[in-house]
């Protein structure tokens, strides 16, 4: 339309070749971008393809992806931001890193139980029952043994120690270090996931405050179009302007698109923090 208006302008003689030639300029530079976003589409499916069906030379091309819900719906529930203690105490306990560094804890906290029973002193309670083969002859005697007859038992207590108890006490001192480094290395991970869960929630909480301005710029940039628009229709404008407001406000949406997409992305790495997020996604839970 604006090539239109500019001939016309120039049919007149209220208008420029000028004016003309920017509103050519301005449809092949349209032209270009909408080029270059299909080569981006077509990689984006590429990568999809890859992921989720193979590469085949009979049906690669016949196959399309597309998107089946609206980038600026929020797909993903946004955490409550004044339950942040909550969501910590959740990581903590469902996090499966975590559980398994809890595991580990333990199996090294049994190994120093374990090392320190055996420095200790052993002492065992022994008890013997038998019969014995008394008699003049060795008939008579192994037919006593036989029969059971002559039973007799004991009882009593055996005490060891072995001096110095250096391996021992070696393995203990081994067993105790490596229950602490266990413990170390679970205080940092529980840390990590403490930061991670908070970070996650600055970053929803910075992507969606992101989104607001978007909209905020969008809605500028579309009165700011039809405000030229009406100018030139008027006289008081010049396609080239009309132009430079169509292109903020094509930069205002893919800025409002990307914003919408963060929002999004934030989301899932919150819930993912967490450990929530397969019950966020509806992942098992029957819908």
């Amino acid at each position: 339309p604006l090539i239109h208006d500019a001939e016309a302008r120039l049919d007149a003689q209220v208008g420029t070749p000028l004016e003309v030639a920017e509103a050519r300029a301005g449809l092949e530079r349209r032209r270009g971008l909408r080029i270059n976003s299909e080569g981006i589409l077509a990689r984006v499916q590429d990568r999809l393809r890859q992921l989720i069906f193979p590469f085949r030379p009979d049906d690669i091309d016949g196959i399309r992806y597309e998107a089946v819900d609206d980038v600026y719906m929020a797909k993903i529930p946004s955490p409550d931001h004044g339950q942040l203690e909550r969501y910590t105490q959740i990581a903590i306990q469902t996090r499966p890193e975590l559980r398994a560094a809890q595991a580990g804890l333990a199996s090294r906290s049994i190994d120093v139980t374990a090392a320190a029973n055996a420095v200790l002193p052993q002492v065992d309670l022994v008890g013997t029952v038998g019969t014995g083969g008394l008699d003049n002859s060795w008939p008579n005697s192994f037919n006593s043994l036989a029969t059971g007859q002559a039973i007799s038992a004991g009882i009593g207590v055996r005490f060891s120690m072995f001096i110095g108890q250096r391996a021992a006490r070696s393995n203990l001192r081994l067993t105790q270090w490596a229950r602490r480094q266990a413990a170390i290395r679970y205080k940092d991970l529980e840390n990590s996931v403490v930061l991670e869960v908070r970070e996650g929630v600055r970053g929803v909480i910075t992507a969606q405050a992101v989104l607001e301005t978007a909209k905020a710029q969008v809605t500028a940039a579309e009165e700011n179009l039809r405000g030229e628009q009406a100018l030139l229709d008027q006289g008081k404008s010049t396609p080239f302007q009309v132009l430079l407001r169509e292109e903020t406000l094509t930069d205002a949406r893919l800025t409002l698109a990307i914003a919408a997409v963060a929002v999004r992305k934030s989301a899932a790495a919150f819930w993912r923090s967490v450990g929530m997020l397969g019950d966020r996604m509806g992942v098992g839970s029957g819908r």
